[in-house]
């Protein structure tokens, strides 16, 4: 006969890949040989008393079946450790469901299911027997109150009532309640459906409170020319923090954006596939901020392929999560309005859409930031300080200048109009 070493390993302990994979299957309550034969290895509690059953079985092919066995031979012995009757408690009901589940979940996830069922169902079904606490009658009960309660979110009460459904069928499963009234309690145990909470108005900055905000950052640091360009341009987080410098054109004032960056597999990775068609741009910007970047850039001495914005090394982007906490710290300092990164874009819009004056001037803005013209009138249409009044006056000046009420239409199908776009460079511009 093999002996174990310390971490129940019979045979060669693996190491590395195969060991890692070991050390989670041994956590299963599984053990692998180094023939590679498979054991059951596995300690439940008898519920209702301090004894434990120690399951032991050998001679399974392969981990998968003795995995699917396991279940199986844990549902058997408790069936003999506990036989059903009518004199068996909620309590110890529970107690089987929790290891019933314990051998088909990660200990944290059986430990979590034990807690949330012992917190909202133990109190109003502990102490009664199966027959009482299973009726049709108490389940009703127990849902109308644990649904309408303030106090719990929808989706914990959702996982405890599915957990219970869990612990009914288990129960019909061992012949504790008949399949009428299993039916009728899966049918009780209905998910709870929480109307939806309204959208919460988007946060912006007025132009002097981006101003104020702009101030209060040193001119020396690397967040004032980051937080200026981002300002600036409205762009999206992730495209901000993609941009290298052979993005920027220094003689001609344009920023061309063509990449943003992501994280996957647990890195942040930069990918030439932006949000919508719309997205791949090029945008002018203000000669104040080209003239900064353009001092920056000088003073770190970066290349053509470095980042603009990065924390250490210049070849790895900075992260969402560090832009959001530099902002937060200068927002903090400045004292102006607490908004999100994202709210900078939003604020970006918003401006434009209080200077447009007709679908092209729409269409011009929409595609500096990156949109859809379609999407930027239904997302900011609201921006507009136009008022029932204002539209009213406009519509009667228009009938009485046919001119005007001719380029007002020619703009809207989409012919040349007579009035320039508004200029784009930034808050000044405004």
């Amino acid at each position: 006969m093999r002996m174990r070493d310390q971490e129940g390993f019979r045979g060669k302990r693996p190491k590395g890949r195969e060991g890692a994979e070991a050390m989670r299957t041994k956590a299963k309550g599984i053990v692998r040989n180094a023939d590679g034969t498979a054991a059951v290895d596995f300690v439940v509690s008898v519920p209702g008393s301090r004894s434990r059953i120690h399951i032991r079985k050998s001679g399974f092919p392969s981990v998968a079946e003795a995995r699917e066995a396991l279940s199986g031979l844990v549902d058997a012995r408790l069936r003999d450790a506990c036989p059903a009757g009518g004199s068996e408690t909620f309590d110890a009901l529970l107690d089987r469901y929790v290891a019933h589940r314990a051998a088909r979940t990660r200990p944290q996830t059986s430990d979590c299911i034990g807690y949330m069922l012992k917190r909202h169902a133990l109190p109003w079904f502990g102490g009664k027997t199966i027959s009482k606490a299973l009726s049709l009658q108490s389940v009703l009960s127990w849902h109308s109150r644990f649904s309408t309660d303030p106090g719990v979110s929808a989706a914990r009460k959702n996982k405890v009532i599915s957990e219970m459904r869990g612990l009914v069928k288990m129960a019909w499963e061992w012949r504790l309640v008949s399949p009428d009234l299993y039916t009728d309690l899966g049918n009780a145990l209905e998910s709870v459906m929480e109307p939806r909470r309204p959208k919460r108005e988007k946060a912006t900055w007025a132009i002097a409170e981006e101003r104020r905000f702009l101030d209060a950052i040193p001119e020396g640091s690397m967040d004032h020319p980051m937080f200026s360009l981002f300002c600036e341009l409205g762009c999206r987080i992730a495209e901000l923090l993609g941009l290298q410098w052979q993005c920027l054109d220094g003689a001609a004032r344009t920023v061309e954006i063509r990449q943003q960056v992501i994280r996957a597999h647990g890195k942040v990775q930069l990918t030439q596939e932006l949000k919508t068609d719309d997205s791949y741009r090029k945008d002018r910007i203000g000669e104040g901020v080209a003239a900064e970047l353009a001092r920056y850039r000088a003073a770190i001495g970066a290349k053509p392929t470095d980042f603009m914005f990065y924390c250490g090394d210049p070849s790895r982007p900075m992260s969402k999560t560090e832009l959001r906490r530099r902002m937060n710290h200068w927002i903090k300092a400045s004292g102006v309005t607490k908004i999100t990164p994202h709210g900078i874009r939003h604020t970006k819009a918003t401006q434009y859409m209080g200077v447009c004056r007709n679908m092209e001037e729409a269409k011009l803005c929409a595609r500096y930031l990156g949109h859809s013209a379609t999407t930027m009138l239904d997302v900011y249409g609201h921006a507009t300080d136009v008022d029932e009044d204002e539209i009213q006056r406009r519509l009667e000046k228009m009938e009485r200048d046919p001119a005007r009420r001719r380029d007002s239409l020619n703009s809207c199908f989409g012919k040349k109009s007579r009035i320039p776009p508004p200029a784009i460079g930034g808050p000044e511009g405004f």
